[in-house]
Protein backbone atom coordinates (compact mmCIF):
# COMPACT_ATOMS: atom_id res chain seq x y z
CA UNK A 1 0.00 0.00 0.00
CA UNK A 2 1.32 3.79 -0.88
CA UNK A 3 1.51 6.41 1.79
CA UNK A 4 -0.94 8.08 -0.29
CA UNK A 5 -3.94 5.81 0.49
CA UNK A 6 -3.01 6.27 3.87
CA UNK A 7 -3.90 9.78 3.61
CA UNK A 8 -7.28 9.92 4.01
CA UNK A 9 -10.03 12.11 6.69
CA UNK A 10 -10.71 9.90 9.10
CA UNK A 11 -8.03 7.52 8.85
CA UNK A 12 -5.97 6.55 12.11
CA UNK A 13 -2.61 4.65 11.08
CA UNK A 14 -0.13 3.54 13.64
CA UNK A 15 3.52 2.63 13.17
CA UNK A 16 4.99 0.63 15.59
CA UNK A 17 8.83 0.70 15.59
CA UNK A 18 10.35 -1.05 18.81
CA UNK A 19 13.36 -0.61 19.12
CA UNK A 20 13.43 -3.68 21.51
CA UNK A 21 11.77 -5.77 18.18
CA UNK A 22 13.26 -4.33 15.14
CA UNK A 23 16.55 -3.54 16.55
CA UNK A 24 17.19 0.53 17.15
CA UNK A 25 18.87 1.18 13.77
CA UNK A 26 16.44 -0.55 12.29
CA UNK A 27 13.75 1.38 13.88
CA UNK A 28 15.13 4.63 12.99
CA UNK A 29 15.58 4.00 9.31
CA UNK A 30 12.09 2.61 8.80
CA UNK A 31 10.75 5.84 11.21
CA UNK A 32 12.54 8.17 8.71
CA UNK A 33 11.37 6.57 5.50
CA UNK A 34 7.88 6.89 6.82
CA UNK A 35 8.19 10.38 8.01
CA UNK A 36 10.11 11.11 4.42
CA UNK A 37 7.37 9.87 2.41
CA UNK A 38 4.44 11.29 4.59
CA UNK A 39 5.74 14.85 3.69
CA UNK A 40 6.37 14.23 0.18
CA UNK A 41 2.83 12.89 0.41
CA UNK A 42 1.41 16.07 2.09
CA UNK A 43 2.81 18.47 0.00
CA UNK A 44 1.82 16.83 -3.17
CA UNK A 45 -1.82 15.94 -2.56
CA UNK A 46 -4.10 18.05 -3.62
CA UNK A 47 -7.46 17.71 -1.07
CA UNK A 48 -6.12 19.42 1.87
CA UNK A 49 -7.52 18.23 5.34
CA UNK A 50 -5.61 18.28 8.61
CA UNK A 51 -3.17 15.58 8.98
CA UNK A 52 -1.57 14.97 12.23
CA UNK A 53 2.04 13.36 12.72
CA UNK A 54 2.68 12.05 16.12
CA UNK A 55 6.33 10.90 17.12
CA UNK A 56 8.01 10.21 19.98
CA UNK A 57 11.00 9.96 20.62
CA UNK A 58 11.84 12.87 18.06
CA UNK A 59 15.12 12.82 18.65
CA UNK A 60 15.29 9.58 17.02
CA UNK A 61 14.81 11.39 13.68
CA UNK A 62 15.62 15.39 14.41
CA UNK A 63 18.51 14.67 12.11
CA UNK A 64 15.96 14.68 9.46
CA UNK A 65 15.89 17.40 7.06
CA UNK A 66 12.58 16.50 6.73
CA UNK A 67 11.86 17.48 10.56
CA UNK A 68 13.05 21.11 10.02
CA UNK A 69 10.46 21.31 6.71
CA UNK A 70 7.25 19.84 8.73
CA UNK A 71 7.60 22.18 11.89
CA UNK A 72 8.53 25.38 8.77
CA UNK A 73 6.02 24.63 6.16
CA UNK A 74 3.88 21.87 7.59
CA UNK A 75 1.06 24.04 8.70
CA UNK A 76 0.84 25.41 4.70
CA UNK A 77 0.01 21.84 3.91
CA UNK A 78 -2.35 20.76 6.58
CA UNK A 79 0.42 18.71 8.57
CA UNK A 80 0.77 19.03 11.95
CA UNK A 81 3.63 17.91 14.24
CA UNK A 82 2.96 16.81 17.37
CA UNK A 83 7.01 15.72 19.03
CA UNK A 84 7.45 13.85 22.67
CA UNK A 85 10.88 13.82 23.77
CA UNK A 86 12.28 13.89 27.28
CA UNK A 87 14.24 17.80 27.21
CA UNK A 88 15.44 19.79 24.90
CA UNK A 89 18.81 19.31 25.08
CA UNK A 90 17.98 15.62 22.93
CA UNK A 91 17.40 18.05 19.92
CA UNK A 92 19.76 19.47 17.86
CA UNK A 93 19.83 23.32 18.11
CA UNK A 94 18.85 24.16 14.73
CA UNK A 95 15.87 21.80 15.37
CA UNK A 96 15.00 23.38 18.98
CA UNK A 97 15.30 26.75 17.40
CA UNK A 98 12.80 26.53 14.59
CA UNK A 99 10.36 24.93 17.27
CA UNK A 100 10.45 27.78 19.58
CA UNK A 101 10.10 30.21 17.06
CA UNK A 102 7.49 29.01 14.58
CA UNK A 103 5.46 26.64 16.96
CA UNK A 104 3.07 26.78 19.25
CA UNK A 105 5.17 24.71 22.25
CA UNK A 106 3.54 23.25 25.26
CA UNK A 107 5.53 21.87 27.96
CA UNK A 108 3.89 18.88 29.73
CA UNK A 109 5.65 17.14 33.18
CA UNK A 110 4.43 13.85 35.04
CA UNK A 111 5.35 14.02 38.45
CA UNK A 112 7.08 10.86 39.90
CA UNK A 113 5.35 9.05 43.07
Amino acid sequence: MRIEELLKPRRLVIFRLSKGELSEAIAALLGSLVITQLWFAAISRKERFPVVLIVDEIQTFSHLETIGSIVSEGRKYGLVLIAAHQHLRQLPEKTAQRSSGKCGNKDCFQGFR
